[in-house]
């Protein structure tokens, strides 16, 4: 099997760095988890940004789908062990925790709406055919099907399974979430918010008696979703680099078909003759002006979906008798579509903007 070099983990943010890289090891030296992270399927993954378009406005903090499901892997192995689960229960969890974004589009969500609209697939779809329709005796449905139930792995990661074990997938705040917000944290400079261990344990671990704690820690998680979503996924310029995605796919539509979805964003971004010429260079000439008092500047109208996290502290934790229960009534979203005004200027025209105050 050919060896490649792990990418950087976000261990440098944990307060316990030595059972991240116990979990990293001990993934890495099983043979069946190993066989799956060496197949091209997953191989792609490092080539597909975690949060899309986003993730080129500032590359220093950028990650990718594949260090996100390595990492998502790390806590189902991690909960499999504390909880004791059978060989067969946990290699289910970590095949579900490594393939659950193994279906994600160049770009990620930020090109996906395109791809939809045009070809009727969404990484939901792509991810069932991935793990199920593969052909070839070195395919990841092969490699999967030796070992595992291939359908129940995807309910897992669809979030349809009632398994017992089920609850660190389909949980509002689950294994895929802890890891997801701790990444978006870091690329906007935030690296000690919560520590995704310490969280697992509250949330999957642990029972109501110390509820004062896990309470104060999940409310904390609660908390930094709402920011990340107000922040960087739903901010301007989050709203400005899917804008720009979807601008450049409209642009070469053309030239991009329904297998594209399958590629990398090197299929796009590479090459003497790109797709998406300049596509990082124009993402890094546009500044959001969002907040500032401006005149002059332009303005992008975006539709948007903005999310408001928060917990609803009239559930009480000392009324339920298992964690799980008490997050599924405490912690609430409210969404509501708006169509955004977002002002913003270019390299070529920002010196002629004039901010106000």
């Amino acid at each position: 099997m050919p060896q490649c070099k792990r990418q950087t983990h976000d261990r440098q943010l944990f307060k316990d760095s030595s059972l991240d890289r116990a979990m990293d090891d001990k993934l890495f030296n099983d043979s069946f988890f190993k066989s799956i992270i060496y197949t091209k399927e997953f191989q792609r993954l490092k080539s597909v940004s975690f949060l899309g378009a986003i993730d080129y406005t500032d590359r220093k903090n950028k990650s990718t789908r594949y260090i996100h499901s390595l990492d998502v892997a790390k806590l189902a192995l991690y909960i499999s062990e504390v909880r004791n689960y059978s060989t067969e229960v946990t290699n289910h969890l970590v095949a579900a925790a490594l393939l659950h974004d193994v279906g994600h589009a160049p770009l990620s969500h930020s090109m996906e709406p395109s791809f939809f609209d045009e070809f009727g697939i969404d990484h939901h779809c792509a991810t069932t055919q991935i793990i199920s329709k593969g052909k070839g005796a070195s395919s990841l449905t092969e490699t999967l099907k030796a070992k595992i139930d291939l359908n129940l792995v995807i309910d897992l990661i669809e979030q349809r399974s009632n398994e017992e074990f089920s609850d660190i997938f389909n949980s509002k705040i689950n294994v895929d979430t802890i890891d997801g917000i701790h990444k978006s944290l870091s690329f906007v400079k935030i690296h000690d918010f919560y520590d995704k261990y310490d969280l697992v344990n509250h949330v999957f671990l642990s029972n109501t008696e110390n509820s004062i704690d896990c309470v104060k820690k999940i409310d904390n998680f609660w908390k930094a979703k709402d920011f990340v979503y107000k922040n960087v996924i739903s901010s301007g310029i989050g709203a400005i680099a899917d804008h720009v995605s979807r601008e450049y796919f409209n642009d070469n539509l053309k030239k991009i078909d329904e297998s594209y979805f399958f590629k990398t964003e090197s299929a796009f971004l590479m090459g003497c003759k790109p797709l998406f010429k300049n596509f990082t260079k124009h993402l890094n000439s546009i500044t959001d002006l969002s907040g500032r008092s401006v005149c002059n500047a332009q303005t992008l109208t975006v539709k948007v979906i903005e999310r408001e996290y928060k917990p609803n502290t009239n559930v009480n934790i000392d009324n339920f008798s298992d964690v799980g229960s008490f997050i599924a009534e405490r912690y609430e979203v409210n969404k509501i579509k708006k169509i955004k005004k977002i002002p913003y200027a270019t390299t070529i025209n920002f010196e002629q903007i004039e901010l106000l105050g």
